[in-house]
C-alpha cells in the first residue's frame, strides 16, 4: 500500500483528475494485486474495485506480482458474463488519440484465444439487450492465432470520435465517463486481468503522401508488346506517436478506388511498391493517384456498402499522374476491347434448376438440328443446374438481343430436361468426399483417336476435395449414360489433386495440342483451390487425351496430362498471378479462334479497391460489441468490390511450359476485360460463370450466375459475343438499347 499511498499524494497537487498527458505517456488506472487491499488504484477519485461478486475471482498462479489480478471462475452459465474494471466518482474526459490498455496473464501452459471487450458506460455485465450501455470489442493486432501460454500480453481499445468509424451501429467511444468495465466474451477463465492503464500515443496520424509515382508501358507476354501499364512510387513513411507502419497503398483510376497493394506484398518482393494494371483499353488515356493507409486499429474497410470508410489512416492522395495506351500491337492475339462484338443476351428456360446455374457449359455444333425453323442459332448447349444439384439440361440458342428490359429478350428452349446421369462411384453416391458443394467443368470435343464425340465432365467438392478421389469422365450426348472416372496425370499417390482441375474444361485447338502437347486436347483446370491441399495463386492448366489409347479408360483408370500453367502456392510474388490477392474465382474457361488470331480466355472474378480476410462489411475489431454490429456480410475473403473479368493467356506462352522452355508459373495474361457494362442489374455483375465457345460462328457464350433480373432472387442467363473476323471499334454499352455492328 505504501507505492499506492504515494501515488495518490502526489495527485493532490493536480488540477485534473488524471494527470495531463505527455508525450508517449502512460497512465496507470488501476494495477490489480491479489485482493482489493493490494490493488493500486493511483488516483484519489478514481478508487471502486469493479468485479462480478460471484463470477469473478482473485488469484496469483505463480506467486510473481505481474501475474496477480482477477480472473472468471469456471462455472459461469453460457449466455452470462462477468466483468472487472475500475470506477470514478469524477468523470475524465476520454479523447481521440488515447487508447484503454488491459494487460492479462495466460496462465494455461498452452496457447488460448482470447475474446475480451470494453465498456466506458456498463457497470455490470454486457447485455445485448441494452444498446444504450456500449460495449467495445478489444484487440491486438499482433496476436492472430491465440496468446501463448503463461505470458503477459496486451490488448487494446482506441477511443474512437465521430471521424473514427468503428462500425456501423456504433456509438462514437470519445467523451466524459466514470468508469473502465472490461469483459471477457467466452468466460475464459485462464486470463488474469492484471492492469489497466490509459495511453496518449494512438495512432491518428497518417502516413506520408506517396511519391514519385511513374506510368510506363510494359509487356507481359511473348509476343504482346506495351501491353499493359506498370505504375510505381517510393515507399511512404508513416510517422507519429505509436506509429503502425503502412498496411497498404490504395490506387485510385479515372478518380476511382480501383486496387490495392499491400505492404506485406511489397516487403516479400524485397523491392519498391509497385502494380500492374491489365485492365486498360488501346489507345486510351488513364490517370493514376495513389495514398496510403496504416495499420491503425480503428475504422471500416472500404466495403460495398460502405465505399468512404477507411480502416486506420488514409494519407492525401498523390499528385495525378497519365498515360496513353497504344494502338494494338499484337495481330495474332484475340483483343477483347476491338475484336469481341456484343451481340446481347437471352434467357434460360423458365425451370428453377436454373437458378444459381454458372458451373459448366458446352456447345454442341451438331446440337437443334431443327434450329432454322424456330430462328434460333445453329447447335446446343448443354448447361449445369443449380449448383446443389448439377444435373445436366440441353438448351437451343435464340438469336439474342441488346435491351434494357429483360422481358423482351429470346427464351432458350429445353432440348433435354434435366437430368442426373452422374456415375455413382464414389461409395455408391455421386459426390467425392469433400465440403462446400460440387464444382463441376463441361466440356464437348469431338471424336478423335476412334472415340466418338462426347460431354466430358471433371468434378470434385469445392472445399478440402479428397486427394485420392478421381474426376473426370465423359457423358453421352443423349444424357443417358456417363463413364467414369478417371484420375489426372497417374493413379494416386501420384495425381494431380482434384481441386486444380474441376473448375475449368475446354477443348484446345487440335493442330495446336498435335504440335506442343501429343494430341492431348482436352484442357482442364481451375482458378479457386479452397481450404486445405495443394494450392496455386492463379489459374491452373492441364491438357489430357482420355481417348489416347483408342478407347476411354475404365472407372478409377487415370489419363496422361501435360501441364500448360501453375502458379506457385507459397509466398513468392513473383511466382502468382498478378495482382493476385487471394480469393479469386472462376468457372469458366475457352479457346477461342477466329481467322488467324486465338487465345485462352479464362473467366474470373477480381476484387476492386481493398481487399481482406474477415467480416463482409470491413468491420474488423468489433465481432463482440454491443450494439452488435448489423449483418453486411458473411466472413471470408471480401472486397470493396468485385469484378468479373476475362484474362486472356498467349497459346505460345502456354507451348513454351509444356516444352520446357518455360516455367509452369512464369505465362501472364496479356490482357483483362471487364464484364460489368453488360451486366443489367443495378448492382453489376461480381459473380463466376462458364464459358463456351462456336467456332464455327465464332460465337462466344458465358453464363452469368442470377444475373437475369426478371426474378426476385435471379436466374442465372446467357451473354453472347461475336468475335469479328477482324478488329473493330470497342463496344462501349449506352444503357444497352442499341446494338453495336461490325
Amino acid at each position: 500500500m505504501k507505492k499506492h499511498l504515494t501515488k495518490c499524494l502526489l495527485l493532490l497537487t493536480l488540477p485534473l483528475i488524471f494527470p495531463a498527458l505527455g508525450h508517449a505517456q502512460r497512465t496507470l488506472l488501476v494495477d490489480f494485486g491479489t485482493n482489493a487491499a493490494t490493488t493500486t488504484t493511483p488516483f484519489s477519485d478514481w478508487t471502486q474495485i469493479l468485479r462480478h461478486p460471484s463470477r469473478t475471482q482473485w488469484m496469483n498462479p505463480t506467486g510473481y506480482p505481474d501475474h496477480q489480478g482477477i480472473a472468471l471462475v469456471d462455472t459461469i452459465p453460457s449466455g452470462e458474463y462477468g466483468y472487472f474494471g475500475i470506477r470514478g466518482l469524477t468523470a475524465y474526459p476520454f479523447a481521440r488519440g488515447q487508447r484503454i490498455v488491459a494487460t492479462f496473464y495466460n496462465r494455461f501452459s498452452a496457447s488460448q484465444t482470447f475474446r475480451g471487450r470494453v465498456s466506458f458506460t456498463d457497470s455490470d455485465s454486457p447485455d445485448a439487450a441494452d444498446p444504450s450501455r456500449p460495449w467495445y470489442t478489444l484487440y491486438n493486432q499482433d496476436v492472430q492465432y491465440g496468446v501463448p501460454g503463461q505470458s503477459l500480453f496486451e490488448y487494446e481499445f482506441f477511443i474512437t470520435d465521430s471521424t473514427m468509424v468503428h462500425h456501423n451501429s456504433s456509438p462514437p467511444s470519445a467523451g466524459p465517463h466514470t468508469l473502465v468495465n472490461i469483459s471477457i466474451y467466452d468466460n475464459n477463465s485462464n486470463f488474469i486481468l492484471t492492469r489497466i492503464e490509459l495511453a496518449d500515443d494512438a495512432d491518428i496520424t497518417p502516413p506520408q503522401t506517396p511519391s514519385s509515382v511513374t506510368a510506363e508501358l510494359i509487356s507481359t507476354s511473348t509476343g504482346c508488346p506495351r501491353n499493359a501499364i506498370k505504375l510505381a512510387w517510393d515507399h511512404s513513411i508513416d510517422p507519429g506517436q505509436d506509429a503502425r507502419g503502412v498496411a497498404k497503398y490504395l490506387i485510385y483510376r479515372n478518380g476511382e478506388l480501383y486496387e490495392e497493394l499491400p505492404q506485406a506484398v511489397i516487403d516479400k518482393r524485397g523491392e519498391t511498391p509497385w502494380l500492374i494494371d491489365l485492365s486498360v483499353r488501346p489507345q486510351t488515356t488513364y490517370s493514376y493517384r495513389i495514398s496510403a493507409i496504416d495499420s491503425a486499429p480503428f475504422g471500416m474497410h472500404a466495403s460495398p456498402s460502405n465505399p468512404l470508410t477507411r480502416k486506420g489512416n488514409e494519407s492525401a492522395l498523390s499528385a495525378p499522374v497519365t498515360i496513353q495506351t497504344l494502338a494494338w500491337q499484337a495481330p495474332g492475339l484475340i483483343n477483347p476491347y476491338t475484336d469481341l462484338v456484343y451481340k446481347g443476351v437471352f434467357r434460360l428456360p423458365d425451370n428453377e434448376d436454373w437458378a444459381y446455374a454458372h458451373r459448366g457449359l458446352a456447345f454442341y455444333p451438331k446440337g437443334n438440328p431443327q434450329a432454322s425453323t424456330h430462328g434460333e442459332r445453329p447447335g446446343s448447349l448443354y448447361g449445369i443446374g443449380h449448383n446443389h444439384r448439377c444435373h445436366i439440361s440441353e438448351i437451343s440458342i435464340p438469336e439474342p438481343v441488346i435491351t434494357s428490359d429483360i422481358t423482351t429478350a429470346p427464351r432458350a428452349r429445353t432440348l433435354k430436361p434435366f437430368t442426373d446421369i452422374w456415375p455413382r462411384v464414389y461409395d455408391g453416391s455421386h459426390t467425392p468426399p469433400g465440403a462446400g458443394g460440387m464444382t463441376v467443368g463441361l466440356a464437348f470435343h469431338p471424336a478423335r483417336n476412334g472415340v466418338a464425340d462426347h460431354l466430358y465432365y471433371t468434378l470434385s467438392m469445392w472445399y478440402n476435395p479428397d486427394a485420392d478421389s478421381p474426376l473426370m469422365g465423359v457423358f453421352d450426348l443423349s444424357l443417358t449414360g456417363a463413364l467414369g472416372a478417371w484420375h489426372v496425370g497417374a493413379l494416386p499417390p501420384d495425381n494431380i489433386y482434384p481441386g486444380l482441375l474441376t473448375h475449368l474444361l475446354f477443348a484446345a485447338d487440335p493442330t495446336w495440342a498435335d504440335k506442343h502437347t501429343g494430341g492431348r486436347s482436352l484442357v482442364a483446370g481451375s482458378v479457386v483451390i479452397a481450404g486445405s491441399g495443394t494450392p496455386s495463386r492463379g489459374p491452373v492448366l492441364y491438357a489430357t487425351a482420355p481417348w489416347e489409347n483408342g478407347a476411354l479408360p475404365a472407372h478409377d483408370q487415370a489419363v496422361s496430362s501435360v501441364n500448360l500453367l501453375r502458379y506457385e502456392g507459397g509466398t513468392n510474388y513473383h511466382r502468382m498471378l498478378l495482382n493476385f490477392t487471394g480469393g479469386e474465382n472462376g468457372d469458366g474457361a475457352a479457346w477461342i479462334r477466329a481467322a488467324s488470331r486465338g487465345t485462352v480466355a479464362i473467366q474470373i472474378t477480381r476484387s476492386v479497391g481493398e481487399s481482406w480476410y474477415g467480416d463482409g462489411g470491413g468491420q474488423q475489431n468489433c465481432s463482440y460489441d454491443i450494439p452488435a454490429r448489423s449483418a453486411t456480410g458473411s466472413k471470408g475473403y471480401n472486397y470493396t468490390g468485385t469484378a468479373s473479368r476475362l484474362i486472356f493467356y498467349n497459346p505460345s506462352d502456354l507451348a513454351a511450359v509444356a516444352a520446357g522452355s518455360m516455367a509452369a508459373h512464369e505465362p501472364q495474361p496479356y490482357t483483362e476485360y471487364d464484364l460489368k457494362p453488360f451486366a443489367m442489374k443495378p448492382s453489376g455483375m461480381s459473380a463466376t460463370g462458364a464459358l463456351a465457345y462456336d467456332e464455327e460462328n465464332r460465337a462466344l457464350y458465358f453464363i452469368e450466375h442470377n444475373g437475369d433480373p426478371g426474378y426476385i432472387y435471379g436466374y442465372s442467363m446467357i451473354h453472347v459475343w461475336e468475335v469479328s473476323s477482324r478488329h473493330v471499334l470497342p463496344f462501349t454499352p449506352v444503357l444497352l438499347l442499341e446494338q453495336e455492328t461490325e
